[in-house]
């Protein structure tokens, strides 16, 4: 009896021991920086005050230390996910797993502040009569673009709930001229049974960046290059996104797709020209719209325009006269290699990290079209969108 005792002790206390171990190690061991796999940066160890510990903060803060820094952390939620895939659960960490290998983002109601959402559309309503009093309505441009739950709606687990996108985007067209205003969901449905979002992450693919340039050429009455008039390369098939990194869980990884001109367009591209602390011409030119580098790291829909960046800088070698400034967030960054085609010269902005009134931009540069590229999740998070545009 008392063998028998010993023995059903053994793995609970190898448990225990392994628990045990593990905590330590994540205590001692060196801290982790950033999670690849989750694509964010991870929590470092909280400096003690009586005070923090008192009010419970450093308890809160500690024990998310500990969470972050567990050995085998990502492995860990791979396991985790697997366990609440086999008990037939379809939502995970706020995170559909859809029909087709899709995982799609999951945004409630609740993910968005009323009073955001309220203010960024009489934001984008004084925006675009501001600018089409300055600049002409046959000059400026907003482009919203749905998330693929809205798009791929019918690959969505039964019942699923999702917050609507579409009444918000009727709300703006309310506000802001059909001419200016463009739904990219009317176009992006005519081709939702193609792979225009990617499985793993929250952007759209190069093809679905593609309808999307093809909705704002027609909007101005530009011609639309047809898909085979560029050369479709492959350049990464093992791409895990943002979707994937919450639960660090995918049927299959995505593949990179990329439309390249035939035409002989050539480029100067400049990063962050206003915060280097240079001289003009110390600045680094680079001569493609893709950063091959990118594709060796976890991020590769970096390889797009190197990700984010306050301000970017593009001269093509054509010779119209055309000068575009972007408003934007990373939905664009597939998109302006299309774009870039039309002008002479665009300039993309990033308000999450350029605070500069456009006001004091503008007439230097001497812009002849503006456009405003956003998701409309993104768009709803982001309270400070137009803060600095005025």
């Amino acid at each position: 009896m008392k063998k028998k005792k010993i023995q059903e002790a053994v793995p609970v206390l190898l448990f225990l021991g392994l628990v045990l171990g593990m905590s330590l190690w994540s205590v001692v061991k060196p801290q982790t920086e950033k999670s690849e796999a989750e694509n964010r940066y991870l929590s470092k160890k909280p400096k003690f005050s009586v005070k923090s510990l008192v009010a419970g903060e450093f308890g809160k803060k500690y024990e998310t230390y500990l969470s972050d820094q567990f050995e085998m952390r990502e492995e860990f939620i791979n396991l985790k996910t697997r366990i609440e895939v086999a008990m037939g659960k379809s939502e995970i960490n706020e995170v559909y797993l859809a029909k087709d290998g899709y995982l799609i983002r999951h945004y409630e109601r609740d993910s968005f502040r009323k009073e955001t959402e309220e203010e960024n559309i009489e934001y984008l309503a004084e925006f675009a009569e501001k600018y089409t009093a300055l600049m002409g309505e046959d000059h400026v441009r907003i482009e919203i673009v749905p998330s693929a739950a809205t798009i791929l709606a019918d690959k969505l687990p039964a019942y699923a709930s999702n917050y609507n996108e579409t009444a918000f985007i009727e709300k703006l067209k309310e506000k802001i001229s059909s001419k200016v205003l463009i739904d990219a969901s009317e176009v992006l449905k005519d081709h939702k049974e193609e792979e225009i979002y990617y499985k793993t992450d929250h952007h759209w693919t190069s093809l679905g960046a593609y309808y999307g340039y093809q909705a704002y050429n027609k909007s101005l009455g530009l011609p639309v290059k047809e898909l085979s008039q560029y050369s479709k390369e492959v350049v990464a098939k093992d791409f895990y996104g943002t979707n994937h990194s919450r639960i660090c869980y995918a049927p299959s990884p995505d593949q990179i797709t990329a439309y390249k001109s035939k035409d002989s367009v050539t480029y100067e591209v400049i990063y962050d020209r206003l915060f280097a602390n240079t001289k003009p011409e110390d600045l680094t030119v680079f001569h493609s719209l893709y950063m091959e580098n990118r594709l060796k790291e976890k991020d590769k829909y970096t390889y797009f325009l190197d990700g984010n960046h306050a301000i970017v800088d593009i001269k093509t070698s054509n010779q119209n006269g055309k000068k575009l400034l972007i408003l934007k967030d990373s939905y664009s960054h597939e998109m302006i290699p299309f774009l870039a085609e039309n002008y002479e010269q665009v300039t993309i902005l990033d308000y999450r990290y350029f605070h500069t009134e456009l006001s004091r931009l503008m007439p230097q540069e001497n812009y002849t079209d503006l456009l405003v590229i956003r998701n409309t999740a993104k768009l709803l998070q982001d309270d400070t969108v137009f803060m600095y545009t005025f």
